[in-house]
């Protein structure tokens, strides 16, 4: 349940009746959330990756800068990166485009890490946590 909109003034589930706040070993309602969601959209933080024209030079090196001598030091280099390119040739074209992997712990499938692929190996990756 979501706590949002016309349910935030709620102090517990209209389905199944649980509270919304732990309790405490006194058996009082304590103002700390039972579980609580991030949210962080993807879409603006992309976008502020272009804004600055140093790291939309590494998002872009990928394609513009990188060696490509069969040896494998970033993600293009595999094979998985390259048969996607043959598979998408209008999205591998402009190298603007954008690659993401994404990962869970196995045990909560909403926690996820989002990984950015486009940067070059030198910089550190970019993960935003979803």
């Amino acid at each position: 349940m979501l706590f949002y909109k016309e349910y935030v003034t709620l102090d517990t589930c209209p389905i199944c009746k649980e509270s919304r706040f732990k309790m405490t070993s006194h058996n009082r309602m304590t103002k700390i959330p039972q579980k609580f969601m991030r949210y962080l959209p993807l879409k603006p933080r992309l976008q502020r990756l272009y804004m600055s024209a140093h790291t939309a030079t590494d998002m872009r090196w990928h394609k513009e800068k990188r060696i490509d001598d069969d040896v494998m030091r970033h993600p293009a280099d595999g094979e998985a990166w390259k048969e996607f390119d043959r598979t998408f040739p209008e999205f591998a074209a402009d190298p603007r485009n954008v690659r993401l992997g994404f990962a869970t712990n196995g045990f909560n499938p909403n926690e996820v890490i989002t990984s950015i692929f486009n940067p070059p190996p030198s910089l550190p990756k970019i993960c935003i946590l979803l």
